[in-house]
């Protein structure tokens, strides 16, 4: 229950930043992602009321159930581990006209720097790339919960103190290991879209990332 309560506060934190990208457009050229042969997999698909996308079947599960965000899915291999399940959210953030571009991605970094979230984050990438000739902002982070990010968390999250002490209060979260991220922001069908993957072993990062770009390669918005 509480890698539940981390993981739905991580991705309210996300989504209050990924507003910070309805800006202007662009293009440029930008290191290329390879797109996920997707032919080569058995893919699951899934929706919510907002999107629909595919996933590698039998190695996720499929939850509408974590607000605030629009589509998430769980890693079976981790689903009961005690260090906490690798996951990714996809947030749907609004309207957005044109490409994004560096000077949007420096606009989150930044935003990131000076938030109450700092003191617990450390940016180890972040940099635009291309998935299918489209711009991807991509970003990778390491956070250890401080007593400013979970304030911040309760004043954008909608959770109530309350709640948070139901799941083992802020000692629980203060206690829990580090929480490795990477999002990738892209706009689909004239939306910007977050998706965040949550990991906490190494060698199950290459597994998260493919995921996260079969995702946007098939991710539609209603």
């Amino acid at each position: 229950e509480v890698n539940l309560m981390k993981k739905t506060m991580i991705a309210c934190a996300v989504l209050a930043l990924a507003l910070l990208l309805a800006a202007c457009g662009g293009a440029a050229d930008y290191p290329v992602m390879e797109p996920v042969a997707l032919d080569s997999l058995t893919l699951a698909s899934a929706e919510s009321d907002t999107l629909s996308a595919q996933f590698p079947e039998e190695e996720w599960v499929f939850d509408v159930s974590m607000v605030p965000v629009d589509f998430a899915i769980y890693d079976t291999e981790t689903l009961l581990d005690e260090t906490g399940t690798m996951n990714i959210n996809i947030m749907l953030s609004g309207q957005y006209s044109g490409k994004l571009k560096q000077s949007d991605l420096d606009g989150v970094v930044d935003e990131l720097k000076n938030s109450d979230m700092a003191d617990g984050m450390n940016i180890e990438v972040s940099e635009m790339r291309s998935l299918e000739g489209e711009p991807v902002g991509y970003i990778e982070s390491t956070s250890t919960y401080t007593e400013s990010m979970i304030d911040f968390y309760l004043e954008n999250s909608g959770i109530t103190e309350e709640q948070l002490e139901a799941l083992g209060g802020r000692e629980a979260l203060l206690n829990t290991p580090p929480t490795r991220q990477i999002q990738m922001y892209a706009v689909v069908d004239g939306n910007i879209l977050v998706v965040t993957g949550t990991y906490y072993d190494d060698a199950a990062k290459t597994r998260l990332v493919d995921t996260m770009s079969i995702l946007l390669q098939t991710v539609k918005v209603k």
